[in-house]
């Protein structure tokens, strides 16, 4: 049994062929044919969906090359590559800052302590830039003819403890006194104790040109300086020491 087509202003169903008298299903004969026949289509459909996944894939892939591409090429502008900042973890207390010009190294650096520096005021001595040949302000005598410690010695002249102080030469102790003898008598005396002592060959003198003080033996012999007893510095004065 069949039924017709769908009557017009009706509800009837379109036409169906539910197979009551043959007991043939021809719907599902249908239904079966039509996928068959449309297998196809949704296999294509599939590699449709996979090849559209892959695509998205592929463009995601392109953009992340773009950024590399994009990274690399600020890294070979070399204003960028060699950029390095200065910063500092507390300003209240130091700025970093870059120096033009300066071959940078990156890293971190510590300051373990910091102190404010206090004002150092450096005072030039009035002996500096003088010879003891030069001539001593408000006399006529030079640095070798004003007691010692009068004249432009770099070293302050000193007695030491006592009135007098003492230096020992070639194992003679001479007796000097920075406050009244000058210069020349106070080498003058050491050559005397040391020619009186055995050895007429020493002499200790200043050579005039040099600002120096010379000793020499023409013997030959050892020149001893200095001995634990000795007081005031006369040896530091003349840079003998």
């Amino acid at each position: 049994m069949s039924n017709l087509s769908s009557i017009p202003g009706t509800n009837v169903p379109p036409v169906s062929f539910p197979g009551i008298v043959s007991g043939i299903d021809y719907n599902s004969i249908i239904e079966k044919l039509t996928s068959l026949t449309l297998a196809p289509v949704a296999g294509l459909q599939a590699q449709i969906a996979t090849v559209n996944a892959q695509n998205a894939e592929l463009i995601t892939i392109n953009n992340l090359l773009a950024s590399v591409q994009n990274a690399l090429t600020a890294l070979s502008q070399p204003d960028l590559w060699n950029a390095v900042s200065a910063t500092s973890s507390n300003s209240a207390f130091a700025t970093a800052v870059g120096i033009a010009g300066g071959n940078a190294v990156p890293g971190t650096y510590t300051i373990l302590s910091t102190q404010l520096a206090t004002a150092t005021e450096v005072t030039g001595a009035s002996n500096v830039g003088h010879s003891e040949l030069d001539a001593i302000p408000g006399t006529t005598a030079n640095g070798l003819n004003v007691p010692l410690v009068d004249s432009w010695a770099s070293v302050t002249p000193s007695n030491g403890t006592g009135a007098q102080g003492s230096v020992t030469v070639d194992g003679v102790s001479v007796n000097y006194d920075v406050s009244s003898q000058s210069l020349s008598t106070i080498l003058a005396n050491i050559n005397s104790a040391v020619h009186a002592a055995g050895d007429s060959t020493f002499n200790i003198g200043f050579v005039a040109g040099t600002d120096q003080v010379q000793i020499t033996d023409s013997s030959g012999s050892p020149i001893s300086l200095g001995s634990p007893t000795d007081q005031g510095n006369l040896l530091q004065v003349l840079h003998l020491d």
